[in-house]
């Protein structure tokens, strides 16, 4: 059990709770990336759960599909590359992500 999972479950964090804090976005994700255990794409999950869909999720996955439809050709892409091709959806980057169809 991460340690994450371990304070939810003990009631030790309330998660439910962030979803009201009145906490800008950054400043929530810099404190679930101080979680151990938490990484970007964790906390772009969470975020997305808590209502705030601004972070697009960085895992090799996300970044497997955004290469093929937006870089073709590319061998890799950076995390700034990745962004600049979500930048259009602005706060709603991590639903545009989600509901997307990558099979066009």
């Amino acid at each position: 059990m991460t340690e994450l999972a371990r304070q939810l479950a003990n009631g030790e964090m309330d998660l439910e709770g962030w979803k009201w804090e009145e906490l800008e976005t950054p400043e929530l994700r810099r404190r679930l990336k101080g979680l151990k255990g938490v990484g970007d794409y964790a906390v772009a999950n969470l975020l997305m759960c808590l209502g705030r869909h601004e972070l697009l999720p960085r895992d090799s996955w996300a970044r497997k599909l955004i290469k093929a439809k937006f870089f073709p050709g590319k061998v890799s892409v950076k995390d700034r590359e990745l962004a600049a091709a979500s930048d259009r959806f602005g706060k709603w980057k991590f639903l545009a992500y989600w509901f997307y169809d990558w099979k066009k």
